[in-house]
């Protein structure tokens, strides 16, 4: 991944909690993701390594960067800390 490596060629933190994030999808949504993604596949050539049609490939990227992008939001949202209106007298 491309602008992820920290110094001395580590992860960042952000890339760490992506990657666990990707790993955490269905296999069906991962590996066009990879592909494409880390691969840098086109979706001809997913199309052809994964046997399906490009329509599909590219349903399927749809929906994977959907439901990584719902993960990576809640990880990335403050807990929410409810609090009760104050009645003011005056």
């Amino acid at each position: 991944m491309r602008g992820t490596a920290g110094h001395g060629g580590e992860l960042s933190h952000d890339a760490k909690v992506l990657m666990e994030k990707l790993g955490e999808l269905d296999e069906i949504f991962r590996a066009p993701l990879t592909l494409f993604y880390l691969e840098q596949l086109s979706y001809k050539e997913i199309a052809a390594v994964l046997d399906i049609p490009i329509g599909t490939v590219m349903s399927r990227l749809r929906r994977a960067k959907d439901q990584l992008r719902e993960r990576m939001e809640q990880v990335s949202q403050p807990a929410i800390i409810p609090f009760t209106q104050e009645v003011r007298h005056g």
